[in-house]
C-alpha cells in the first residue's frame, strides 16, 4: 500500500472517531442491526450538500460536512436522500465512508503534479502523528465493537427471529358521562318484547381496561407482517355511556380474548412506479388509502371522519407523479366482511351477490404549504353494499385535508357526502363533517393539545332536525416514551339527534405501551 493511501485509511478514522465513539454505548442498548440500512448506505453518493433533505445549514457540522461532500466526495447517504446525522454509525457504514473517502482523494492525489503531491505528503506526515495520538482510543473502540458483536450473536442465536418485534399495549378507561337530560342516557326494553321501555340513570364514573400484544416483522426489509391479540382486563358489557352505543370505543368492550387478524404490506417498483400492496384479514377499506389518517390528533370521539368497513380486504396505492412540489397517489382497496367471506353458499364467498362488501378510489396528494410545512389533500369515492331485509347501497365521497402552519400548529378536517339507495323504502342523503386544531410540544415537550368540532353521520334528505354536535377538547401528557395519559372532554348537544338531549363526558386514558 502506497504511504498516502495508508494515511487516507487512518485519516479518516481519527475524522471520525468522536461519531463513532459517542453512539457505541447507545448501540450497546440496540443489538438489532438493520443490515438492510446499511445496503442502501452505500449506494447514494451526494455530489453536493443539497442532496441531503435532513441537512440544514443550521446544523453544527453542516460545514465540516458541506467540505467533504463537495471538496472531496467522500460522504455517502441513504438511497432515500437522507443523512441521518443523529443516527449511530455502524462498522459497515464506516467501511461505506472509509471506502469512498479512499476512491475519492486516491483519484485526486492521480492527478497531481509532483510538487503538489510533495506537499501533499508533508500534510499526511502531520496527519500520521495526529492518527497516532489516538491509538489508545481506537484500540479501545475496537474492543468495545468486538465485545459488542459477540453480544449481538449470542442474542440472534437464542431468538426465534432476528426481525419480528412484539409491543404491548395496556389501555385503561375511566369515563364519566352526565346529562340533565334523561333522554340522553340509556334506553332499555322491557322482557318479553314489550314495546315499553324504561329509562335508566347510567350517568357516572366507570372503568374498563383491555392489553393488546401486536406481532411486526418483515421478510425483505421492505414489507412488513403485522397481527395482534386483544383481551380485556375488565369486560364493559353491555351498558352504553350513550343510548346510541359507545361513545368512546372504550377499552373491554369485546369481553374475551381476539385475535385482530393479520394485515402484509409490501412495496413493488412496476417499472418506475412505486407501488404498495396491502391484503389480510385486518384490512379496513380505507386503510391503504394514502393520507385519510390528518393530523387531527384527539382519537377521542370514535364516529369522527370517514367511517372504516370490512374484515378482510386487499388494496394497492401507486405515485403517479413525485417531485420537489409533492407526491400525487392513486390508490383502491376492497373488503368484504369476514363471516360473509368465509361463506361456501352460492350468494355469498369473496364476491357473491349477498355478500357486505365496499370498494374505495382515492387520489392523494402530499407535498409542502406555508413555506414548507408537510400538507396532505385527498378526495375518494366509496362505495358500500349491506345486504339486508332492504339491500342497502351507499355512496360515499370523501374529502380530508391537513397543514401544519408551524413547526407545531396544524389544522385539518374531513367531509363526507352519502348516497343511501335501498332497494325497498325510500332514499336517503347523509353527511359528515370535522374540523381540529391541533398543537404539537403544548406546554411541555412530547405533550400534544387541540380542539375537534364536529357531527358523525346525519341524514339531510329527509332533514334530520336536531344534529348530533360534539366540541372535544383534549391533551395528551407524555409521561415517558413508554406511559402516556390522554385525556378528553367532550361538550355533546342534541346526543343521539335528540332534541336538548345536551351531555358532558370526560375520559382519560391512561395507556402503557412498550
Amino acid at each position: 500500500m502506497k504511504p498516502f493511501q495508508r494515511l487516507l485509511v487512518a485519516a479518516p478514522a481519527a475524522a471520525l472517531l468522536p461519531v463513532v465513539l459517542a453512539p457505541v454505548s447507545s448501540l450497546a442498548n440496540d443489538v438489532q442491526l438493520n443490515l438492510d440500512t446499511v445496503q442502501g448506505y452505500s449506494i447514494a453518493q451526494a455530489t453536493t450538500i443539497r442532496d441531503f433533505s435532513d441537512v440544514y445549514p443550521t446544523d453544527w457540522a453542516y460545514q465540516a460536512l458541506s467540505e467533504l461532500v463537495e471538496t472531496y466526495g467522500c460522504v455517502s447517504g441513504f438511497g432515500d436522500g437522507t443523512f441521518r446525522g443523529n443516527q449511530p454509525v455502524t462498522r459497515f457504514q464506516m467501511a461505506a465512508v472509509l471506502s469512498s473517502c479512499l476512491d475519492s482523494i486516491s483519484a485526486k492525489v492521480d492527478m497531481m503534479g509532483e510538487e503538489m503531491k510533495m506537499s501533499a505528503m508533508e500534510d499526511m506526515d502531520t496527519l500520521e502523528r495526529l492518527v497516532a495520538s489516538f491509538e489508545e482510543e481506537l484500540i479501545t473502540l475496537k474492543g468495545s465493537v468486538d465485545g459488542l458483536d459477540a453480544k449481538v450473536s449470542e442474542l440472534e442465536d437464542s431468538q426465534f427471529s432476528t426481525t419480528t418485534k412484539a409491543s404491548f399495549e395496556i389501555a385503561t378507561d375511566f369515563v364519566y358521562f352526565a346529562s340533565d337530560d334523561k333522554d340522553a342516557k340509556g334506553t332499555y326494553g322491557m322482557p318479553d318484547g314489550m314495546p315499553e321501555k324504561i329509562t335508566k340513570d347510567n350517568s357516572g364514573l366507570a372503568l374498563s381496561s383491555e392489553v393488546e400484544v401486536s406481532f411486526e416483522t418483515s421478510f425483505t426489509g421492505s414489507d412488513t407482517l403485522s397481527f395482534s391479540l386483544t383481551g380485556d382486563l375488565m369486560a364493559k358489557g353491555s351498558a352504553d355511556y350513550l343510548s346510541s352505543g359507545d361513545f368512546y370505543g372504550v377499552a373491554g368492550d369485546e369481553e374475551d380474548v381476539s385475535f385482530g387478524g393479520f394485515s402484509y404490506e409490501t412495496s413493488l417498483d412496476l417499472g418506475g412506479m412505486m407501488t404498495t400492496l396491502t391484503f389480510g384479514t385486518d384490512v379496513d377499506d380505507l386503510d391503504p388509502i394514502v393520507g385519510l389518517g390528518t393530523y387531527y390528533g384527539g382519537g377521542g370521539y370514535d364516529d369522527y371522519g370517514p367511517s372504516d368497513f370490512g374484515d378482510a380486504g386487499v388494496g394497492f396505492s401507486v405515485d403517479l407523479l413525485s417531485s420537489d412540489a409533492g407526491t400525487l397517489t392513486a390508490s383502491a382497496s376492497y373488503a368484504v366482511d369476514g363471516g360473509d367471506a368465509a361463506d361456501q353458499a352460492g350468494e355469498m364467498g369473496i364476491f357473491g351477490e349477498e355478500t357486505d362488501r365496499s370498494g374505495v378510489l382515492a387520489l392523494s396528494w402530499e407535498g409542502a404549504l406555508f413555506g414548507g410545512n408537510d400538507a396532505l389533500f385527498t378526495v375518494a369515492y366509496q362505495n358500500i353494499k349491506e345486504n339486508s331485509d332492504n339491500d342497502l347501497t351507499k355512496g360515499y365521497f370523501h374529502l380530508v385535508a391537513g397543514s401544519y402552519f408551524t413547526d407545531t400548529i396544524s389544522l385539518s378536517g374531513s367531509y363526507s357526502l352519502g348516497k343511501w339507495d335501498y332497494d325497498m323504502g325510500s332514499d336517503m342523503d347523509s353527511a359528515q363533517w370535522m374540523i381540529a386544531l391541533n398543537m404539537d410540544d403544548a406546554i411541555f415537550p412530547g405533550n400534544s393539545a387541540g380542539i375537534a368540532y364536529g357531527t358523525p353521520e346525519y341524514t339531510t334528505d329527509p332533514e334530520t332536525d336536531d344534529v348530533m354536535q360534539v366540541l372535544e377538547l383534549y391533551y395528551t401528557f407524555s409521561i415517558n416514551d413508554n406511559f402516556e395519559i390522554p385525556i378528553y372532554l367532550d361538550f355533546i348537544s342534541n346526543a343521539d339527534n335528540m332534541d336538548n338531549a345536551d351531555a358532558f363526558a370526560i375520559a382519560v386514558r391512561p395507556t402503557l405501551s412498550f
